[in-house]
């Protein structure tokens, strides 16, 4: 019999494109940046904060100077912080890193007792996978959930009936 609803089933153009819609933001792909740090503190830290931009806009290596000079725990790892996504980390610095280009030094940005600077290593933009190359995948998806709920709906309909008909495994009048 499911192999007879497979055939019957059908998903119209409205049907998907309706789930589509529903569903945008399962297609949709955030903005990311990826980003490394470097965290200054102590009573000096606007002024080692701006020697360091100014360090790192010069040329000198980036990670070089947060392992150096960061007391941030990336510091390390050259103040590497990975790929972030709208949303993944403090709004304040969220607004600054997304407003960087790629390769681009921040200000030193407040940050509690110092300063952080942040350099973006890349950048992408946010999209949205368009609607004819998500198509047939919405399709295949839907098509399978009605085939389960009619198989459900038949076999539930098989042990209605074989409740009926046989009672104490006699068969009913």
């Amino acid at each position: 019999h499911v192999a007879t609803l497979d055939g019957v089933i059908q998903v119209s153009e409205e049907d998907a494109y309706a789930e589509y819609q529903k569903r945008k933001a399962d297609f949709t792909k955030p903005a990311t940046v990826s980003l490394e740090e470097i965290l200054v503190e102590g009573a000096d830290a606007r002024e080692k904060a701006q020697v360091l931009v100014a360090r790192a806009r010069a040329g000198e290596d980036f990670s070089a100077l947060a392992r150096s000079y960061s007391k941030a725990p990336s510091a390390k790892n050259g103040g590497d912080l990975g790929k972030l996504a709208h949303g993944d980390m403090n709004p304040v610095l969220e607004k600054q890193a997304f407003a960087l280009a790629k390769g681009e030094v921040s200000e030193p940005i407040p940050q509690g007792e110092g300063f952080r600077i942040l350099k973006v290593t890349d950048k992408t933009e946010g999209s949205v996978v368009p609607y004819e190359d998500a198509k047939k995948d919405i399709r295949a998806r839907l098509g399978e959930e009605r085939v389960d709920k009619e198989y459900r709906a038949y076999m539930d309909t098989l042990r209605l009936k074989a409740g009926r008909t046989h009672i104490d495994g006699k068969q009913a009048l």
